[in-house]
């Protein structure tokens, strides 16, 4: 019998919850922020690419900065049962092509 696994990744522009965020940085080593912290951090952001499994937040980065001369990559992640399937390649693709419109 084979069995196939399917998954569905969406990549969507939506700010995550800082619940997702936080769960994902410390699901990678970087720890978690407040809620209060890490709302005001997103909110800040210039352009984000949140990643989904379905509903489970799997990956994020986000482009921070002035939003006239300068545009800063941050927080790329990935959960690292989902590492080494080019989800992070993806992410930094879209951000680099936010940067050069």
């Amino acid at each position: 019998m084979i069995l196939w696994e399917v998954f569905i990744i969406i990549f969507s522009e939506t700010l995550p919850t800082a619940e997702e965020f936080s769960s994902l940085t410390n699901a990678v080593g970087w720890g978690i922020d407040s809620k209060a912290v890490v709302e005001r951090a997103l909110n800040g952001s210039v352009y984000t690419v949140s990643v989904y499994d379905g509903d489970k937040i799997i990956g994020f980065g986000r482009l921070i900065g002035d939003r006239a001369m300068f545009l800063y990559i941050q927080d790329v992640m990935v959960l690292p049962e989902y590492q080494g399937r080019q989800i992070g390649t993806r992410i930094m693709e879209r951000l680099i092509d936010k940067i050069n419109e």
